[in-house]
C-alpha cells in the first residue's frame, strides 16, 4: 500500500481528495497542515506528497516553498492548484491574476503530450501561471484550455513533480478520479 502525505492548505476540498486517494488509489493517506512540513521525518517513508488547493498567492505559503526547496530529489509530489502554483513559481513560470475569476466553472482542456484525450475540469481560481524562457528547459506545460490557452497541468521534464491548475476531486471534473488513480500508479 502506498503511503502518500496530503499537505493541507487550508482548503475545504483537501479531504475530498483524501477520499479519492484512499478509495481509488487504495493508499494510505495521512493529511498534514502545511506547517508539519517543517518537522521533515514526519515525511519519511512517503511514497509521494500532494501539496492541495488553498487560498492567497504563493508567497503566502512558506513553508510548502520551504519544503519544495529541500525535498528529496526522488520523492514525487502533485501539485493541485495552489500547489501546482508553487511548483512553477518555483522553476521559474510566471503568476499572473485572471482577468476573470474561475471558480466552479467547467472547462474544456487539451493535453499537449497526447496522454488523455480533451477533457472537462472543475476551475476554482484566480491566479494562473504562463511559461517563460526561464521555465521552458525544466517544466513542460501538458494541458491547457481550449478556449483560451490557460495552462492547467505541468510537469517537471527531469524530476517527478506533476501539477494540475484544475481540482481533480471536483464533481466539474468527472475523469478526475481516474488521474489521481494513474498519479498513484506511477510511483
Amino acid at each position: 500500500m502506498k503511503k502518500l502525505y496530503l499537505i493541507d492548505q487550508r482548503d475545504s476540498f483537501v479531504y475530498n481528495l483524501a477520499r479519492i486517494l484512499r478509495e481509488e488509489c487504495r493508499a494510505e493517506v495521512e493529511v498534514l497542515p502545511e506547517e508539519a512540513l517543517s518537522r521533515s521525518p514526519l515525511l519519511e517513508g512517503a511514497d509521494g506528497v500532494i501539496l492541495s488547493p488553498g487560498p492567497g498567492v504563493v508567497e503566502e505559503h512558506p513553508d510548502v516553498l520551504h519544503f519544495l526547496h529541500r525535498r528529496p530529489a526522488g520523492l514525487p509530489v502533485l501539485g493541485i492548484c495552489m500547489g501546482h502554483q508553487e511548483i512553477g513559481t518555483l522553476y521559474g513560470m510566471e503568476l499572473y491574476r485572471l482577468d476573470h475569476p474561475q471558480h466552479g466553472v467547467g472547462s474544456l482542456i487539451e493535453w499537449r503530450d497526447g496522454t488523455y484525450p480533451p477533457m472537462c475540469v472543475g476551475r476554482y481560481h484566480s491566479w494562473a501561471l504562463r511559461e517563460t524562457e526561464a521555465s521552458r528547459p525544466q517544466i513542460a506545460v501538458t494541458a491547457e484550455t481550449v478556449e483560451d490557452r490557460v495552462v492547467m497541468a505541468i510537469r517537471h521534464r527531469e524530476l517527478p513533480l506533476v501539477g494540475l491548475q484544475f481540482h481533480p476531486e471536483s464533481i466539474l471534473t468527472p475523469d478526475g478520479a481516474r488521474l489521481l488513480s494513474d498519479w498513484c500508479r506511477s510511483l
